[in-house]
């Protein structure tokens, strides 16, 4: 038993608070895109169109939707998605509930509040513990695409970095829609020419 908790605190309080900050700092980014013969404003529109309506369900933590920053996000120059943060969680609406009925109490006097503090604190010391954790993960696993793009000649190009695991998680599928797509080699590679003049079909006469 011993052994286990200690494998659990090692993964939950070392290695996935680490991986958490590798990946809030580290940014998964995919190849520019080069929206042709487009200024910077409509081509930042033709991406909050698309990201706006963007989620992922694979990781999902905290939530998997996002949201686009109008504070951070600057345009046409940048565009900030954030993943939101359940303002009303579970694990908050249980701690919260708990602390003002410990507080009760004291309505009667010392010896009654002072009692009662204890006996929900006991009672309630697991949801605290449980909420105060999920608020920090929470915090360290929240996710965001950031782009950012420029204006180079008549076309504008779109600069895309993912962070967090839910932000690596939706590189692929903004991959599949803004990146170049690769045919199959059946399909991409023409047909050889014939490499002399075509033989007549039929019998000569």
């Amino acid at each position: 038993m011993g052994v286990l908790l200690n494998f659990l605190f090692i993964v939950f309080f070392i290695i996935v608070p680490i991986v958490a900050v590798c990946m809030q700092t580290i940014p998964l980014r995919m190849a520019n895109v080069t929206f042709r013969d487009t200024d910077p404003v409509h081509g930042y529109w033709l991406v909050r169109q698309y990201a706006a309506g963007t989620f992922e369900q694979r990781f999902g933590y905290p939530t998997g939707y996002f949201y686009v920053d109008s504070q951070r996000s600057q345009e046409p120059a940048r565009l900030l998605m954030r993943e939101a943060q359940p303002s009303g969680a579970v694990t908050d609406g249980c701690s919260t509930r708990f602390g003002s009925v410990s507080l009760a109490g004291f309505d009667g006097g010392c010896g009654p509040g002072c009692f009662m503090f204890l006996i929900v604190s006991t009672i309630a010391a697991p949801f605290f513990f449980v909420s105060t954790f999920d608020r920090f993960f929470r915090l360290i696993l929240r996710s965001r695409v950031d782009v950012r793009l420029q204006k180079t000649g008549p076309d504008t190009v779109a600069s895309f970095a993912f962070y967090g695991p839910g932000g690596y998680s939706l590189r692929r599928r903004y991959g599949q829609v803004f990146e170049k797509p690769t045919l199959p080699v059946s399909i991409g590679n023409p047909p050889a020419a014939p490499s002399g003049p075509a033989q007549p079909r039929g019998n000569a006469a």
